[in-house]
Order: structure tokens, then sequence, then C-alpha cells
């Protein structure tokens, strides 16, 4: 999965890439980019290293995924 993530991250044009996959008991959060594991691991007390995060129990993107990345993004914008 992470090579195909590679691979569509080199023809997005973006910063980041991020996929996240959800079963009925965890949601895992892996990423691809410049910078992109130090935003997870600024924006994730959960996060211990390596190239994937897990959630437990499963969340979704709109309560715990995305607010937190966000919040340090503007974080940056405003140093």
């Amino acid at each position: 999965m992470k090579q195909y993530m590679q691979e569509i991250y080199s023809q997005s044009h973006q910063d980041y890439l991020f996929c996240m996959v959800s079963d009925s008991g965890s949601t895992w959060l892996s990423w691809v980019g410049d910078g992109a594991e130090e935003l997870v691991r600024e924006s994730y007390e959960e996060y211990e290293g390596g190239e994937y995060i897990i959630f437990r129990p499963a969340t979704t993107r709109k309560l715990k995924i995305v607010p937190p990345l966000m919040k340090v993004l503007e974080n940056r914008k405003e140093e």
C-alpha cells in the first residue's frame, strides 16, 4: 500500500498524502510526503513512531483525524 501511495503522491503535486483504513475495531492512518511524519508526530499523542498510527477504537476522519492535523498546520501558518 505504501508503494502505491508513493506513486500517487509523486504525481499529485501535494505536500502530503494520507490514507485512512478502518475496520470494526480500529482505524489505521498512513502517510507519505516530505514532513508528513513530523506533522503526524505533532498532531497525535498516540504516535509512537513507524509508518502508520492505529487508533482504537475505530474513529472517523471528522472527529479524530482531520482536526489535529489542521490545528498543527494552522499554528505553523501563524509562526
